[in-house]
């Protein structure tokens, strides 16, 4: 596999200090996020325009772990004022990560709850699988033993699937280290396209283990 075929992008590490993080852009769109104290803000957007918020938070109770939870949420900017908010019922959760995508743009940014140090995670080209046909990207090879797979398919959709080692939507289960993911079984999010059967230039594809708390964010390049 060429290694100019994706662009792989670190995380944003971001502790003690208010959050504010701005996009990786596609175009002239500005668009950023932040955590509030029980709310995660998208700006920048225009009337209708869709915003993916997508990420894992660890509840605590009296220092120890009560749950760890994972989100997908998707909002519009309904009223035009050029912004979504993701309210939650309590405070965003310090040990908590995040990535709000641009659905129509494919800009998005990863953020962390305050005071907790993310760990850097890159999807390594690896684990983008070539199909049989004219070569295309049909599927993912992951380690872990748990993934949650978002892909984003700008101004056309974004798609869910969860995948666990030896178990759902592990196709090939040979391995007790790496997952083996079919883009096939990607459901709905947004959108009404049909899933992609394999990925393209300008797809944002997000990979997110809840067990360890990282999450990688690769842009597809030619």
């Amino acid at each position: 596999m060429s290694r100019h075929l994706c662009k792989r992008i670190a995380l944003i590490a971001l502790a003690f200090i208010p959050l504010l993080a701005q996009a990786q852009q596609s175009g002239k769109t500005v668009f950023a996020a932040h955590i509030e104290k029980n709310a995660i803000v998208a700006e920048g957007l225009s009337r209708n325009q869709e915003v993916l918020l997508f990420g894992v938070s660890v509840e605590t109770l009296r220092y120890e772990v009560k749950a760890t939870r994972t989100w997908n949420r998707v909002a519009a900017d309904d009223d035009g004022d050029g912004k979504v908010s993701f309210d939650f019922e309590k405070p965003v959760s310090r040990r908590s990560l995040w990535a709000a995508v641009d659905l129509r743009h494919g800009d998005y940014v990863v953020l962390s709850g305050d005071g907790y140090d993310v760990p850097v995670a890159n999807l390594p080209a690896t684990a983008l699988r070539r199909g049989a046909k004219n070569d295309e990207l049909t599927s993912l090879a992951l380690l872990g033993a748990t993934a949650n797979v978002v892909v984003v398919r700008p101004g056309a959709g974004a798609w869910l699937m969860d995948v666990e080692q030896n178990g759902r939507n592990d196709e090939e289960r040979t391995s007790a280290a790496v997952m083996h993911a079919d883009l096939a079984n990607l459901a709905p999010l947004s959108g009404r396209a049909a899933a992609p059967k394999a990925l393209v230039p300008g797809d944002v594809l997000l990979v997110l283990n809840p067990l360890t708390i990282e999450l990688s964010a690769t842009r597809i390049e030619r």
